[in-house]
């Protein structure tokens, strides 16, 4: 109180000090039916009661439109007390950031959702064993609780009910829990650990995301569903996985083990109760480096581990049947793998991009391997193979080892038990150089190593009958081959374009050898034909260019169309008795043959049999022949004379043509046609 007065002319100022006025005020009224409130804002103490003797009563439920009375007056509510009530209704000290302190009775059974969101001020709390219920947002944003346990009598945790609660180191989840709803614990980064009981089926969306303080976590057997997110932003590097259903479930890219632990996981333990790695469950876990599959496990699901680039070995436990496809695609760290035993079925990319590999065992029980299961390995170079059916099963120039295992490989070891080698098995693997065939081959099939263009050489074991068409063909490395007296047929193109092979054997064994066996073998310099043969087929030697000579065997009765074609460096060759027709085309092109004798059994010559053989001087046609196909000897211009025999009744057009040495002929009397330009 300040007084003015004036005295002998001086002004004069007289300070009266008075004692403080308190300004404290009590509120008061009614939230819920015999239920009170009182508070008291100068000590900031706000009591809520229950004032039906003998019975306890509900507080009323409260919302963002309709606020607790006391919400106005929230700023001086520092601590609560609470009497004889039910629940504790929502929204009941929502954004009360003052309350440090706050006792709840055993009275109380449930906690409304947003009961304490907002109460930045609480640092600790007791929730009695009373409570069986825990709302969602309940204690959101309680930054600065650092503990809490949750009474057994709770079945559920809301959604969001403790998150923001950065300050939350510690939390004690009871076995009465059986469904963490989702973002129940986002953003408790100060939470180091917690423990997930058995009770507990359902884990929520992002229920623990952003608790970057979790390195660990256990998920026990009794989970059977993980919510998107549920540990991401988390600083997990070790998680242990009990629960068979969320281990063995069908993931995809966008929602997997990955995105819901977070790929900074560098070790999954995996419990042995699990039976299957479903579909996508480790899809670009990067970080991972470690994993134990347990001896439960029977199937690894398709694209299991894709992507997996840390992860540089695995077990794959004996009990594992099927390995879906892209099971480990893009696992480029994985430098070894052993497949088990037990495998029948390895899924189509199941391998493929895994350059860290740089060998593989294929075991005797896998009876399929998918398209591309190795492929882009870049680093494999030798693979054994143990099962014949993989080995022996009929593959295509589209679908075959070599896309299996990729071109680059250049040792393929055949296991004691394979019993054939399949069609296009090895069909285009241009990087193979070597590979081992086993005694229990007996089968050699069509295109088997069509296209190996690495290999030069191979040695066909005593057990083989049979070797398919187009088996060695465009081999162009191949130098030498030896075929066993085993060997009965062989099949068209065997060998053609063969550029490399200098000498081959064909063992008495053969009955059979099919067109074109030894087409453009164009280094090949001789070659023994066995007895055995009877027929010289079509362009069996057509195009090699540097046989020098051939001996046809006797039994021989025929000598197909093109058989000895574009053989520019043969200078000689005996036709056999027993020969009765050289076909068309037959010896065209042997530019240096420079005389052949055909023999009596000869009864036609066919079209261009002898076409282009510029270094002939001289043939004998024998009485036998009734017919000389067209172009038969058309461009021998070294051919100076040539008696026709008389039993000759036909010449083809062009016969002759082209003969620029010819000075005379002489015509039977039997000859009956002459075709065009048979002597041009």
């Amino acid at each position: 109180m300040k007084t003015f007065f004036k005295r002998a002319g001086i002004l004069c100022l007289v300070v009266i000090l008075l004692p403080a006025i308190s300004y404290a005020e009590i509120y008061s009224g009614s939230c819920g039916q015999d239920v009170e409130w009182e508070l008291d804002t100068e000590t900031g103490l706000l009591e809520i009661y229950n004032t039906r003797y003998g019975a306890y009563s509900n507080m009323s439920d409260f919302n963002q439109t309709s606020y607790a009375p006391w919400y106005s007056y929230r700023t001086y509510i520092r601590s609560v007390n609470l009497s004889d009530i039910n629940n504790i209704g929502r929204f009941a000290f929502y954004d009360c950031s003052n309350i440090t302190s706050i006792t709840i009775p055993g009275s109380v059974t449930s906690i409304g959702s947003f009961a304490f969101y907002g109460c930045s001020g609480l640092t600790s709390i007791t929730i009695p064993e009373s409570v069986t219920s825990i709302g969602s947002y309940a204690f959101r944003s309680c930054s600065n609780l650092t503990s809490i346990t949750i009474p057994e009598g709770v079945t559920s945790i809301g959604s969001y009910a403790f998150s923001g609660c950065s300050g939350l180191t510690s939390i004690t989840i009871p076995e009465s829990v059986t469904t963490i709803y989702e973002e129940a614990f986002y953003g408790c980064k100060g939470l180091t650990s917690i423990i997930i009981p058995e009770s507990v089926t359902s884990i929520g969306s992002s229920a623990f995301y952003g608790c970057k303080g979790l390195t660990s976590i256990i998920i026990p057997k009794s989970v059977t569903g993980i919510g998107s997110s549920a540990f991401s932003g988390c600083s997990l590097t070790s998680v242990e996985l009990n629960s068979n259903a969320i281990t063995s479930a069908k993931y995809s890219s966008s929602n997997n083990l990955g995105k819901i632990f977070g790929s900074q996981v560098k070790e999954y333990i995996i419990g042995d109760r699990i039976s299957a790695i479903g579909d996508y469950a480790f899809y670009n876990c990067s970080s991972l480096t470690s994993i134990t599959l347990p001896e439960t496990v029977t199937s690894i699901g398709s694209s299991a581990f894709y992507g997996c680039k840390g992860l540089t070995s695995i077990t794959i436990p004996e009990s594992v049947k099927i390995i879906g496809e892209s099971a480990f695609s893009y696992c480029s760290g994985l430098t070894s793998i052993t497949i088990p035993e037990s495998v029948t079925g390895i899924g189509s990319s199941a391998f493929s991009y895994c350059s860290g590999l740089t060998s593989i065992t294929i075991p005797e029980s896998v009876t399929s391997i998918g398209s591309s299961a190795f492929q882009e390995c870049s680093s494999l170079t030798s693979v054994e193979l143990n099962s014949n059916a993989v080995v022996s099963a009929t593959y295509s120039s589209a679908n075959n080892l070599g896309t299996i295992f990729g071109n680059q490989v250049k040792e393929y070891i055949i296991g004691d038990r394979i019993s054939a080698i399949g069609n296009y098995t090895f069909s285009g693997c241009s990087g193979l150089i070597s590979i081992t065939i086993p005694e229990s081959v007996t089968n050699i099939g069509s295109s088997a190593f069509y296209g190996c263009k690495g290999l030069t050489s191979v040695t066909i074991p005593e057990s083989v009958t049979s070797i398919g068409g187009y088996a060695f063909s465009n081999c162009s490395g191949l130098a030498s081959i030896t075929i066993p007296e085993s060997v009965t047929s062989i099949g068209g193109y065997a060998f053609s374009n063969c550029s490399g092979l200098t000498s081959i054997t064909i063992p008495e064994s053969i009955t059979s050898i099919g067109n074109s066996v030894f087409q453009n073998c164009s280094s090949l310099t001789s070659i023994t034909i066995p007895e055995s043969v009877t027929s010289i087929v079509s362009s069996a030697f057509s195009g090699c260019s540097s046989l020098t000579s051939i001996i046809i065997p006797e039994g021989v009765t025929s000598i197909g169309g093109y058989a000895f074609s574009g053989c520019s460096s043969l200078t000689s060759i005996t036709i056999p008795e027993g020969v009765t027709s050289i076909g068309g085309y037959a010896f065209s092109g042997c530019s240096g043959l420079t005389s052949i004798t055909i023999p009596e059994s000869v009864t036609s010559i066919g079209e261009s049999a002898f076409h282009n053989c510029s270094g002939l001087t001289s043939i004998t046609i024998p009485e036998s022949v009734i017919s000389i196909g067209g172009s038969a000897f058309s461009g021998c211009s070294g051919l100076t004379s040539i008696t026709i025999p008389e039993s000759v009744i036909s010449i083809g057009g062009s016969a002759f043509s082209g003969c620029s040495g010819l000075t005379s002929i002489t015509k039977p009397e039997r000859v009956t046609s002459i075709g065009s330009y048979a002597f041009s």
